[in-house]
């Protein structure tokens, strides 16, 4: 999860020596924080550059979910004496999304075979980028696929796109 921090100097003066202090719930990962406070959580604290005058700048933090649930973010920004706060309240869900695959056990030489292959986004969001590959036995031929499945080199892949929470699709 990528945080904006949006910071301003809506003043006529020049803020400099400005400071983020992050705490973080700990089923947020940071790549520089692996000690719990006595609360909890996790504290980051970063210098950033300082504001000129009327200046309105965004810094990033960048935290990982490693649990599902409501997680939060409080960020201070410190300088020039001034202290201003924000809160943040994510709730993560933990992606699902199951495969089924039907189709014939035995099958003759000659004639065709199909399988159905049952995608489900079983979470309650949706997840986009879903691509589905199904590589082919060698003793198979291809011959064809629905929504717009694509056979390269012996495997076939469909590009779902985003799927809906709850929606299943049918790649045949």
């Amino acid at each position: 999860i990528s945080y904006a921090i949006r910071l301003s100097n809506p003043g006529t003066g020049d803020l400099d020596g400005v400071k983020l202090q992050a705490e973080f719930d700990k089923g947020l990962e940071h790549e520089k924080t692996d000690k719990l406070n006595v609360r909890g959580k996790y504290d980051l604290s970063m210098a950033v550059p300082g504001l000129k005058a009327g200046e309105v700048r965004d810094e990033q933090i960048l935290l990982t979910p490693r649990q599902a649930g409501p997680l939060s973010l409080t960020v201070k920004a410190l300088g020039g004496g001034l202290e201003s706060s924000a809160a943040s309240l994510v709730n993560v869900q933990k992606p699902n999304v199951t495969l089924r695959v039907e189709g014939t056990k035995k099958n003759f030489v000659g004639r065709p075979a199909e399988w159905k292959i049952y995608v489900k986004n079983d979470s309650e969001a949706e997840h986009t980028g879903v691509v589905v590959r199904d590589r082919l036995p060698a003793e198979l031929r291809y011959v064809l696929s629905n929504r717009g499945g694509n056979h390269v080199s012996g495997e076939v892949t469909w590009n779902l796109g985003t799927m809906k929470a709850g929606e299943e699709v049918v790649l045949e």
